[in-house]
């Protein structure tokens, strides 16, 4: 690190004549004070700022003005008589910060030093001129450098302590940034991986749930199907029965005229055809009874065959519902895999994303603490 004190070149004869000159310069100081306020407050830029220290620290202007003022008297005083004691940088550690902390950036800082400067030139010319009557110019411009290089070693080092102090208080804003992006950014983030994680287990159980009914759709439309085939094979035995009853009522029917005829005919032969008469008459009687029994058989049969027909109508439209039922389970079972996959991708994006802003934080804030030890 530069040395400042012989950079400016200060001497050890330095701090010896800074002593004897602030004889010339205390009884002054008020009026000089005075005079550096009513310039810097006739600009805009520093009156507002005056108003936000004020705000800032619950103080009113005067009674801001009147610590500063008293807080400036003591720093020259102390530094034109006693020199650069570890108390004098201890001093401008303050000042750097309080300027940092008001907004009094070093281009003003150094600007407002130079109304000190001329200031403190100009009493100590024209008091050392008064003096005597012959005027010693080299003891004067003596006068003058002692009084520019501790003005200068002042307003060096008090930027010195501002850059430092403003370099804290950035690296705290960016910290406090960091920690409320990690807080509140991260938050979200870890919610939105769990709800995901809770979201693809929803997934998974519809899935689940989704396949079941799927196996339980088909099983039923084999079922149906199953049913299906005994309706038709039923009907396909009534249509055996009816045909088979129609084949039983026409051999009634024939059975029927025949007895008639023998019947006819043993009337004919008289006495002798009495006893195959009562057997013709009998069979007549029993093929009468097979006749009746047959039509009953027939309508039953027909009945069966028409509620038959109906079940195997109403087994077909199950049939049919179960199949769209089966193809639209299966589609909405594709879409739901689909889905699940699309969140777990979400899902691994998602750490992928917590990962890189973990490394980002942790970037940000090590170039955040280079930069202030650099400082």
């Amino acid at each position: 690190m530069v040395d400042t004190i012989k950079l400016i070149g200060i001497q050890d004869e330095d701090f010896r004549i800074a002593s004897e000159l602030w004889a010339y310069i205390e009884p002054e100081m008020e009026t000089m004070i005075g005079a550096f306020y009513e310039r810097i407050l006739s600009l805009p830029e520093f009156v507002t700022m005056v108003e936000e220290t004020c705000a800032r620290k619950g103080m009113e202007a005067g009674d801001l003005v009147a610590h500063i003022n008293a807080v400036q008297f003591d720093h020259w005083r102390k530094t034109f008589t006693e020199g650069f004691t570890p108390g004098y940088y201890e001093r401008l550690n303050k000042i750097g910060i309080a300027h940092q902390q008001c907004g009094l950036t070093p281009d003003n800082y150094v600007a407002s030093g130079c109304i000190v400067v001329d200031a403190m030139h100009g009493i100590v010319a024209q008091k050392m001129a008064a003096e005597s009557e012959q005027i010693d110019i080299a003891k004067i411009i003596r006068a003058i450098q002692v009084i520019t290089r501790i003005n200068f070693m002042d307003l060096c080092h008090a930027i010195t302590c501002y850059e430092k102090a403003n370099k804290e208080a950035e690296k705290a804003r960016v910290d406090g940034i960091v920690n409320k992006f990690e807080g509140e950014v991260g938050n979200s983030i870890s919610m939105i991986a769990e709800l995901a994680g809770e979201l693809n287990s929803s997934i998974e159980e519809v899935i689940s749930t989704t396949e079941s009914n799927n196996t339980l759709c088909r099983d039923t439309l084999v079922k149906g199907e199953v049913a299906n085939d005994s309706l038709q094979s039923l009907q396909q035995t009534s249509d055996n029965i009816t045909e088979f009853v129609n084949f039983i009522g026409d051999v009634a029917k024939k059975t029927n005229l025949l007895a008639l005829n023998a019947t006819i005919e043993a009337a004919r032969a008289g006495d002798a055809g009495k006893g195959f008469a009562v057997v013709a008459g009998e069979v007549k009687s029993l093929a009468g009874e097979t006749a009746e029994s047959s039509e009953k058989i027939a309508k039953q049969t027909e009945e069966i065959q028409r509620v038959t027909t109906s079940c195997f109508s109403n087994v077909q439209t199950i049939l049919k519902a179960l199949e769209n039922v089966n193809e639209s389970a299966g589609g909405v079972s594709g879409a739901i895999k689909q889905q699940k996959l699309a969140i777990s991708e979400i899902s691994g994006n998602i750490q992928n994303i917590q990962s890189r802003m973990t490394s980002l934080i942790d970037d940000i804030r090590k170039a955040n603490e280079g930069q202030r030890k650099a400082g």
